[in-house]
């Protein structure tokens, strides 16, 4: 960056107030990278619809979001075909018990994949034509039940769907709980009938993963891995699962509450250089985005003044994103298609067409 853009950007940030504020004017959309992003994750869509080789049901789902939150929907904008063709794979992944999944090509949580599949067709279901609708309705509503019978008596979920054992031995698991109560609440703003109950047991649950000295939040309530030091492993907070259990409880309805104050602190912290990003930056920052953005103006501004450039200078020529840690390996999680998706979903939060972008 030269000096006078890094002089700029300084005099906007101290001009930016910490906390709500007064309307003001953002920086301008990254359209170019924005449109490079899409046309790479256009040509990789498969014939049947779905994106990927493994994981396909969890990177479909994101990848149709991205479309979904540049207006492209099945019957208007650039990408009305593969936006059509992914949800029709989606909902041919449903299972007669209501999961969605695609367990010949699964290599983690069936959770993260049933989740983020009904996220996907949640966003999309204001959208699309009344016959799509009802296409999409029994998908959702048994969707529904299957994600409400999965879940643990603390009120959190594990990696696995209908299964009595505990999926690698996780009674509850932060992301995976995160990508439930995410859709589930989804579904109620589509005016699904989803049990209050479960959505206020999720809700205590993540309350309940506040880690009081630092405002973040923790992995797990309930760690059960073996060899796992949970004093120092999934008992520390996190910024990728701080801000998506932050973004959920927004989601959830629980605004303003003194928690999420915490867990602004905790993320201002990486913003201000004080903590390190160091694992799952497009995940965290696909919830963070969602966290600082209903927040309010001041905060999400400030949020994309320091983040986005984070996430461009990341973009590869070819527009598809990297990925990293964990997701550095296409065998085991399907990078750089999820990555990818992540990172066009943050960069897309000023369009506002997604439900769960919108304040």
């Amino acid at each position: 960056m030269r000096i006078s853009q890094t002089l700029t950007v300084v005099a906007l940030l101290a001009a930016l107030p910490l906390r709500g504020g007064e309307p003001f004017d953002e920086p301008p959309f990254p359209e170019e990278a924005v449109n490079k992003g899409l046309r790479y994750l256009a040509s990789k869509q498969n014939k049947d619809g779905s994106f990927g080789k493994i994981n396909t049901v969890a990177i479909t789902g994101m990848a149709c979001m991205a479309f979904l939150a540049s207006g492209s929907t099945p019957s208007r904008g650039d990408y009305q075909d593969h936006v059509g063709k992914a949800l029709t794979y989606l909902m041919s992944c449903q299972e007669k018990n209501g999961c969605i999944l695609q367990r010949s090509n699964m290599s983690w949580a069936e959770t993260h994949s049933h989740g983020y599949g009904l996220l996907c067709l949640t966003q999309a279901y204001g959208m699309v034509t009344e016959d799509m609708r009802e296409k999409l309705g029994p998908v959702i509503t048994k969707a529904i039940k299957a994600a409400v019978s999965s879940q643990s008596d603390n009120g959190g979920w594990g990696y696995g769907i209908l299964q009595k054992n505990f999926l690698h031995g996780y009674k509850d698991e932060g992301s995976c709980s995160v990508t439930q109560l995410q859709a589930l609440r989804a579904c109620q703003d589509i005016k699904f009938d989803v049990p209050e109950t479960n959505v206020r047991k999720a809700i205590a649950y993540v309350e309940k993963c506040l880690h009081k000295e630092t405002g973040g939040f923790i992995y797990s309530l309930h760690n059960r891995m073996v060899g796992i030091d949970t004093q120092k492993g999934m008992h520390v907070p996190t910024y990728a699962v701080s801000a998506a259990m932050l973004s959920t409880l927004n989601s959830a309805g629980a605004y303003k509450s003194a928690l999420e104050a915490k867990g602004l602190a905790y993320l201002d912290e990486f913003l201000d250089g004080k903590r390190k990003v160091n694992i799952f930056f497009f995940y965290g920052n696909f919830y963070a985005a969602q966290a600082y953005y209903q927040a309010g103006p001041g905060p999400y501004a400030r949020y994309r003044l320091i983040m986005e450039p984070q996430v461009l200078k990341r973009q590869r020529t070819d527009g598809s994103f990297p990925g990293e840690g964990q997701y550095e390996s296409e065998e085991q999680y399907g990078s750089p298609l999820l990555t990818t998706a992540f990172a066009l979903l943050v960069l897309q939060v000023p369009n506002q067409y997604l439900p769960i972008f919108q304040r």
